[in-house]
């Protein structure tokens, strides 16, 4: 088939489609020299070419632009071969999108992309639909695949991948001396062009090594794609990473059935059981629809069921090779995991391993980094097929002796191993949990004997049904000596007194039939968590003095437990005690405040204790303590300084007179507060979020020492009590979202220590007493009903910021009234229906920050000059405003976006205002930017491109003097209500190969057209005379970009000169007037026009 590509060269396609312009003589005179059907064969010809798509020059901004689109165009109309040819392409559009993404091919930067997962998780397959879709748009690309076999060739594997590898780069093969050589071939080869190089299964940093990647200088604009089952590869290397999402149910769903592709409709609900059991692996759904469509669909339901327990031997040997690179101590680590800890906290896994010979945490980050592993949320799990293959090499240990294997996991091994004995030193750990609903079986006493080796085991006992003679010495029954973990529910014996296990880590026994711990003193050195949970028969402890390494103590639920024994004060390193729901326990015993490591103690609902020790004040460590529920307590001893956090829920005999801090944050249910008169030494009261709140007692007037109220968004409190207003020592009130509250009572007034109030969004909030004269900062924003401020506001002489913006109800009168505070600062009335602002404002003499935004006044009075400590003013949104008076001496800042009114502004005024920020910090400010009405770029603008935000040119040569800066210029074509996002350019020195990145952003701006001052001083990129430059901006909207060059004789001691007159020097002669409307300007240099465009239109920079 030809492909035809129209190249409009110097002529336009409706010349070339109407035979216009000079084709017009051109054909007349060629019909008087040739034959008159040739010609109008070429008239036809014409005007098919016209109406074809195809590259024009003037779209372009020169020749050497216009040759590379051409090339591009003509190496996608090459139509190569295709890598990627997926029959069923589920799931590979999204995800080859999100990787291109990822590359970002539109920033001149090099960039590296790991895309990362599991075998069989379609990483491949991605990256060759990724390298289809991009490959043509780059000088030189190559896909190298499989890279991780290359290692199991032979001692020459580098040779043999560097020579593919340049094959693959020049299409021609090369002899290479040796891998140093190869090396340095192929640096030469990927250093300097634009390329795109995918490199397909990596597994070490050595194979990048060898391909040179980590010491190559890139282009800019080069893309690199690297997939790997090991992220460690590439950890040296600054890449971004991007993991393959497995498929979803319903992509899993689609994507089985297209493969299975019988025509005959199938069960959904057996498809939803194989989606579930492949686990979103695009890997497993293929080998399974073959297996499937190779036997009769009676036989499905069986077949899957074994699926479920053996994996297909085409899944298993791809979901090996992860596993089989592995060194030996990590595949033994994996199958612990896959076979035993799978869902276990890392931090106990690491505890019973620690005294391995290898470092388990190493390990286990080494597993995470092959996705072999996942830790999540502190846990450590496997993807479903991963642990199936793990479970599967174990299984093929012996297939068919289960004796034999290294782990015994789940009811059909461990009841084979029982009923024959059969049990050998090679098992390390049995797994056998209540999730297989089995039949009991009977054991005897030796049926695990064998098992010398044990190290792991975790049984459930109401599968087992032990023989009475094991019961009593569970020792005869299993080799505890080399025990670590040991997880027992509904463990049958006594006691522990006859089990030696000097190595064990871990011990959890829930649901027990213990009577006591053990007699005397077990040496259990090594035992760090002992958990005994809900033993109903357990009523005292052990002696603890053995247990010299115990961290973690679990007690919960041991409701018939009367005594902890006082030898519990030597576990030094005991960090947790759960003694929750022992509801036969009266006391702690003294001893319980020499654990020096201690951090947690719950003791919620232990409903006799009636005190605690005074000890517990030398637990210097501990920081949450639960006494929730202990509805016996009295009282509660001093605590240790570092304590955090303390919950004493529902201890109604509880005397609260040393609590000092009560949280009680977030309640749906509290509805009314309890009577405070036994707090006398409260606080702090934080009732935030306690949205069903009606009532606040009025016993809280005796608080003295209440210091804070938080009652933010107590959406159903109706009002606060009179007597809050004898708190003497309140300083801070938050009533924040109280939608309900109408006012407030005048007892305020009394509250002489309160300095911070916030009424923000009390919506029904009609007036605000007098307050007490102390205040200094009153928040009252969005009261929209609020109409009355203080009638004795001028009296605050310390209030130095109010915020009341959106108080649309106030008006000019409230204003009015705020005008008297001499001291204030900060003043917030956006949005209050401000139609006329008074005259007093110039009394405002502190004010620094004011904001007007949004409001009807059509001028600001004389006295606004007289504001000299005004630093930013806000009059955004002010639509009526028109004009401006001469602006205070400090002002540094001013928004006066959307003031469309607007007229007429003096340029003296504002040189005056602003002249000191441009002289102190034009030449050391990252940039300076400006936003305006406009459609075309400024005469100024030595350099321009219309219609496109890309601009390229050439610096000339000037020996007189030095490049300093860029003064950019741009327009874009949007509606105003898409102003709001983020522009910047981005500057790169194709000359010198380097990149400003980005520059400055155009934060949130609204005109159509932007002016932005970029000094080269303070960054990295160097411009210099002969350089040719490419400026572009990140938004397509621009529709030109214009520049001019700043050389450092354009500026003199940090003062701009304007055709040789300092701009110090300007009379009113040289002012100039721009009316908006009408989009006209007059200028006689960049920066004056900058000054008046930008205090007309929008807020000049900050500085």
């Amino acid at each position: 088939m030809v492909k035809v590509l129209p190249v409009f060269f110097n002529v336009e396609p409706t010349d070339v489609k109407n035979q216009q312009g000079p084709f017009l003589d051109a054909l007349k005179d060629h019909e008087t020299k040739v034959d008159p059907n040739k010609v109008q064969n070429w008239r036809q010809a014409l005007r098919e070419t016209g109406h074809l798509s195809g590259l024009n020059l003037k779209d372009w901004p020169d020749e050497e632009w216009f040759i590379k689109e051409i090339v591009k165009h003509v190496r996608k109309m090459q139509n190569p071969q295709q890598l990627c040819y997926v029959e069923h392409p589920v799931g590979i559009d999204s995800r080859a999108q999100d990787i291109i993404s990822a590359l970002r091919l539109s920033d001149p930067a090099f960039t590296m992309v790991a895309v990362l997962g599991i075998s069989g998780s379609g990483k491949t397959t991605i990256a060759k639909a990724v390298y289809d879709r991009i490959a043509a748009d780059f000088n030189v690309s190559c896909f190298i695949q499989d890279i991780n076999s290359y290692v199991y060739r032979g001692p020459n594997w580098k040779v043999d991948l560097q020579r593919d590898s340049i094959s693959c780069l020049t299409g021609n093969d090369r002899f290479i001396a040796s891998h140093n050589d190869g090396a340095a071939k192929i640096m030469k080869l990927i250093s300097g062009q634009k390329l795109f190089l995918v490199l397909d299964d990596v597994d070490t940093f050595e194979q990048l090594q060898v391909l040179s990647i980590p010491s190559a200088s890139f282009h800019c604009e080069s893309r690199i794609i690297v997939t790997t089952r090991n992220m460690e590869s590439l950890s040296n290397l600054q890449h971004t990473s991007y993991n393959i999402e497995f498929l979803d149910k319903s992509e899993s769903f689609e994507l089985f059935t297209r493969l299975i592709g019988t025509g005959e409709p199938m069960e959904k609900k057996f498809v939803d059981e194989i989606v579930k059991c492949a686990g979103g692996l695009p890997l497993v759904l293929e080998v399974w629809s073959r297996h499937f469509t190779d036997y009769d669909r009676n036989l499905w339901p069986s077949m899957l069921e074994t699926l479920k327990r053996i994996p297909h031997e085409d899944t298993q040997k791809k979901l090996r090779i992860s596993y089989d690179s592995l060194p030996k101590r990590a595949q033994n680590l994996f199958l612990d995991i896959a076979c035993f800890f799978d869902g276990m906290y890392k931090d106990t896994i690491v505890k019973v391993l620690q005294d391995e010979d290898f470092s388990p945490n190493f390990e286990i980050q080494n597993l995470v980094h092959k996705f072999l592993v996942k830790n999540d949320f502190s846990s450590i799990s496997l993807h479903d097929v991963i642990r199936k293959m793990g479970r599967e090499v174990v299984r093929q240990e012996d297939e068919d002796e289960p004796g034999k294997r290294t782990r015994l996991m789940g009811y059909r091994d461990v009841i084979r191993v029982r009923g024959d004995c059969s049990g050998t030193d090679s098992v390390r750990s049995i797994l056998l949990y209540s999730s297989e609903k089995k039949e009991r079986v009977t054991v005897q006493f030796d049926a695990f004997k064998k098992m010398s080796n044990l190290r792991f085991i975790k049984l459930d006992n109401s599968l087992l049904q032990w023989s009475s003679s094991s019961k009593d010495d569970m020792s005869a029954c299993f080799s505890f000596k080399h025990l670590k973990y040991m997880e027992w529910y509904q463990f049958p014996c006594k006691s522990l007194d006859n089990i030696d296990m000097g190595n064990v880590v871990v011990i959890k026994l829930e649901n027990n039939k213990l009577e006591k711990l053990w007699e005397g003193v077990k040496n259990f050195k090594k035992l760090k968590i002992l958990h005994v949970n809900w033993s109903t028969t357990l009523t005292k402890t052990g002696n603890f003095t053995g247990l010299i390494n115990l961290e973690e103590l679990n007690l919960n639920e041991c409701e018939n437990l009367e005594e902890l024994d006082s030898s519990i004060g030597c576990l030094q390193k005991l960090v947790k005690i759960d003694l929750c729901i022992s509801t036969r326990l009266k006391s702690l015993p003294w001893e319980i405040g020499s654990l020096i490591s201690l951090k947690h103690l719950n003791l919620r609902v232990n409903t006799l204790i009636s005190s605690l020790p005074n000890s517990l004040c030398q637990l210097h460590q501990l920081t949450e303590l639960d006494l929730s529920y202990c509805s016996n307590l009295k009282s509660i001893p001093d605590l240790p300084l570092n304590i955090e956090y303390v919950e004493a829920d529902d201890c109604i005999n509880l005397n609260f007179k040393k609590l000092k801090i009560l949280h009680v944050n977030w309640s749906t249910t509290l509805t009314k507060t309890g009577n405070f008169t036994g707090l006398i030494n409260l606080e702090e009261l934080n009732l935030n979020e306690c949205e069903n709140l009606e009532e606040l007692d009025s016993s809280i007037g005796c608080l003295q020492k209440l210091v804070k109220i938080d009652l933010c968004i107590s959406t159903r409190l109706k009002s606060l009590p009179w007597e809050i207003g004898s708190l003497i020592s309140l300083k801070h009130l938050n009533l924040r979202v109280n939608t309900l509250i109408s006012s407030l009572p005048n007892s305020l007034c009394q509250l002489h220590q309160l300095t911070e109030l916030d009424l923000s969004y009390c919506s029904n909030l009609k007036s605000i007493p007098d307050l007490p004269l102390n205040i200094e900062y009153v928040e009252a924003d969005d009261c929209i009903n609020l109409v009355n401020l203080p009638s004795k506001i001028s009296e605050l002489q310390f209030l130095w910021k109010l915020q009341l913006d959106n108080c649309s109800k106030l008006g000019s009168e409230g204003f009015t009234q705020v005008t008297r505070l001499r001291n204030l600062r900060y003043l917030y009335l956006k949005n209050c229906n401000i139609s006329q602002v008074s005259s007093r404002i110039g009394n405002l003499v502190s004010l620094k920050y004011l904001n007007l935004s949004g409001n009807t006044f059509s001028s600001l009075p004389e006295s606004f000059s007289n504001l000299s400590k005004l630093e930013k003013l806000d009059i955004s949104g002010c639509s009526e405003l028109q004009l401006l008076p001469s602006l205070p001496p400090q002002l540094t800042y001013i928004d006066a976006t959307k003031c469309m009114s607007l007229d007429v502004m003096s340029f003296i005024s504002m040189q005056k205002a602003f002249f000191k920020v441009f002289k102190e910090s034009l030449m050391n400010t990252e940039g300076l930017y400006i936003s305006l009405s406009g459609k075309e770029l400024p005469e100024w603008c030595t350099y321009r491109n219309i219609g496109n935000n890309v601009l390229s040119f050439e610096a000339p040569i000037r020996f007189d003097s030095k490049i300093c800066g860029l003064i950019l210029c741009a327009t874009r074509d949007k509606k105003d209500d898409e102003y709001k996002e983020w522009l910047y350019p981005v500057i790169y020195n194709k000359t010198k190969g380097t990149t400003s990145h980005r520059i400055r952003d155009f934060g949130g701006i609204w005109g159509s057209m932007f002016v932005m001052f970029y000094p080269l001083n303070n960054t990295t990129i160097v411009v210099e005379a002969g350089d040719t430059l490419e400026v572009e901006f990140n938004d397509e909207s621009v529709t030109s970009v214009g520049l001019r060059l700043v050389y450092e004789n354009d500026v003199v001691d940090s003062r701009l000169v304007l055709k040789d007159v300092s701009i110090t020097e300007l009379n009113d002669e040289d002012v100039c007037s721009f009316p908006i409307q009408d989009e006209e300007y007059t200028y006689y240099d960049f920066f004056p026009m900058l000054l008046s465009w930008g205090i007309q239109t929008e807020c000049p920079p900050s500085v």
